[in-house]
């Protein structure tokens, strides 16, 4: 039996040369859905990485930081690539990049991730998933990563060697200092 290839563009990381592939990506090799049935993000998830990144663009100094979204590409490593919801940076790192096709291999300070759309066998995978790459993008060098998460509306705070937070979005979350939000009042907008 020849193994089935899995094409490319279901792939959402790479971690350690394992392939992890978007949530759905089955139905798209049964000919159910099309690859970019996928890629998108429910109306909430876009909802809130668009007030977030308003948010960013109104209290962060943007003569110091470059704030990217749409799936940041992170280059760990040999076979190791990690993909970011929104990521800050320092625009002083990223004034040597030049390669216009490659991700950056750089750590940003601050990664923001918005739910996880990977395919999960069981819930539990969900978790180990959110442990894993929150670990390693702080053993990259992120300062400090923040996810949300949509149907528990709860916010995970990780930073190295703090013990990691979970909150509800009600609570103010730290993104640079003198930079904080409570999630819920940029949803009322």
């Amino acid at each position: 039996m020849e193994a089935l290839t899995i094409p490319q563009d279901l792939i959402a990381e790479v971690v350690n040369g394992k392939p992890y592939y978007y949530k759905g990506y089955r139905e798209v090799l049964d000919g159910q859905k099309r690859t970019e049935d996928l890629m998108g993000s429910s109306y909430v998830q876009a909802w809130i990485i668009e007030s977030v990144l308003h948010f960013l663009f109104l209290n962060v100094d943007r003569k110091t930081w470059r704030v990217l979204s749409n799936e940041v590409g992170l280059h760990m490593g040999l076979n190791h690539n990690r993909s970011c919801d929104i990521a800050l940076f320092e625009k002083a790192q990223l004034a040597a990049i030049y390669d216009t096709e490659a991700y950056i291999a750089l750590p940003p300070k601050v990664v923001i991730e918005v739910d996880i759309r990977l395919e999960a066998e069981e819930r539990q995978a969900d978790t180990d998933y959110l442990m894993e790459k929150t670990q390693d993008l702080l053993d990259f060098g992120v300062e400090r990563v923040i996810w949300i998460l949509t149907r528990s509306q709860k916010i995970y705070v990780a930073e190295p060697n703090k013990p990691w937070l979970v909150v509800d979005w009600h609570s103010p979350i730290s993104l640079l200092p003198e930079v904080d939000f409570i999630l819920s009042e940029l949803l009322k907008d």
